[in-house]
């Protein structure tokens, strides 16, 4: 009895190791485990999800514009430049990329405004259609009552051109400008006293007040 006691008290002891190992080794093992899964965090998982090896800071770049082509009529102010700093701000640009993405933007607003001038010119090109078919065959004696009523305006206002501000402007295309200007040019043509009186008066109020404008300019060279 006294050797098998002292054998279940050995085994028994053995049997209460046993189950003490095992507890010491789960309570190691998680820690270890805890201790790598944060080291692989902190190098691949933990960079990866915030980017901070990878981002630069905002603000460190100093942009130089300088020498970047420009479309023909564009420049890019001083103004222009902060304004695009501003806008870029934050975005981790280098300097390259910058002058890159302002040069794209200055040829994409040319390319904007040459398409707003081509629907315009289309445009105005459409009321000279409309307006030939309009006016039909009396189209010729339009255009020359037109003529005449350009030329008298400006004989009355020097310095007046009415031709270009036509032209400019597209009303010239325009049908009720059309028949507005050939009426004019009609009754200055068929009343030459009325067309030389307001012609007289028109040229001396016009200098009169020119004059006054510009004192110094010699007016005879325009007449």
């Amino acid at each position: 009895m006294g050797e098998n006691g002292e054998n279940t008290v050995v085994n028994g002891e053995g049997a209460q190791q046993q189950p003490d190992t095992a507890a010491q080794q789960q309570q190691t093992e998680p820690t270890t485990n805890a201790t790598n899964n944060t080291s692989a965090s902190g190098t691949i998982a933990g960079n990866g999800s915030n980017g901070q090896g990878a981002q630069q800071q905002p603000g460190t770049v100093n942009y130089d514009f300088a020498g970047v082509e420009m479309p023909e009529g564009y420049e890019l102010s001083a103004d222009e430049q902060g304004r695009f700093v501003d806008v870029i701000k934050g975005m981790n640009l280098s300097n390259d990329q910058a002058r890159a993405l302002a040069k794209y933007g200055t040829e994409y607003a040319s390319r904007v405004v040459q398409g707003v001038e081509q629907l315009r010119a289309q445009e105005i090109a459409k009321w000279g259609d409309e307006a030939k078919t309009a006016l039909g065959a009396d189209l010729g004696k339009v255009q020359g009552l037109c003529d005449t009523a350009c030329r008298k305006l400006e004989a009355m206002y020097p310095g007046l051109n009415v031709r270009e501000a036509l032209e400019i402007t597209g009303a010239g295309n325009q049908i009720a400008i059309v028949r507005a200007f050939a009426k004019l040019g009609e009754l200055l043509g068929e009343d030459p006293g009325l067309a030389a009186q307001n012609g007289a008066q028109g040229l001396n109020a016009a200098q009169g007040i020119a004059a006054n404008m510009y004192p110094k300019t010699d007016w005879s060279r325009y007449k």
